[in-house]
């Protein structure tokens, strides 16, 4: 009885091309099933007529987006640090405000060392 309680509160839907009613194999000829599929025949058609007419709609976004960050500030010697890192994201809003991913910099001058926090250095003591 449990079974036929949960297959009434979920819909008729196609899996692997049968019908399914949750856990339950509805039998052939069921109105339901005819209406699934006359439902299915529609969007297809839609669809299909969309496409004829340069309409259908495509979901674009981006993912594996691989961008260069530029870090460059002076050292406390004055000695001007550029330092390059290479950087993953899928969300493209995060190029507006880059960061610094590729832990510490140092000096090549007179060796001091700078964590990078946002868009400030900080000198790590030794």
């Amino acid at each position: 009885m449990k079974d036929q309680v949960t297959s009434i509160e979920q819909p008729l839907r196609l899996v692997d091309g049968k019908f399914m009613l949750g856990d339950i194999k509805p039998e052939i000829g069921n109105p339901k099933q005819i209406a699934l599929l006359q439902k299915i025949e529609r969007e297809r058609t839609q669809r299909e007529k969309d496409a004829n007419d340069g309409r259908l709609d495509v979901y674009i976004h981006v993912e594996d987006i691989k961008y260069k960050v530029v870090c460059e500030f002076r050292c406390i010697c004055g000695n001007k640090i550029q330092e390059r890192g290479i950087n993953y994201t899928d969300v493209w809003e995060e190029l507006e405000y880059p960061v610094y991913e590729d832990g510490p910099i140092i000096c090549n001058k007179c060796h001091r060392e700078y964590e990078i926090d946002g868009l400030h250095a900080k000198l790590i003591k030794r």
